[in-house]
């Protein structure tokens, strides 16, 4: 939700946002755990997270519309 409120979904074609979607949690699921873990844990988004979130979201971007 965090990724299509924030626009960074925009520009990835409409039939391609579900793979977006379960290839990103995967890609967090594995290179960036701590994320997942700190939202399970605090049920909240803060600035700290927020910012870690959005540099995942970039270096995912960036594989997935290779």
């Amino acid at each position: 939700l965090y990724v299509a409120t924030t626009g960074k979904l925009d520009d990835i074609p409409t039939p391609r946002v579900r793979e977006f979607e379960s290839q990103f949690y995967r890609f967090l699921e594995t290179e960036r755990p701590a994320i997942l873990t700190e939202l399970a844990d605090k049920k909240a988004l803060s600035d700290e997270l927020a910012a870690s979130l959005d540099q995942a979201i970039t270096d995912f971007r960036t594989t997935f519309l290779a």
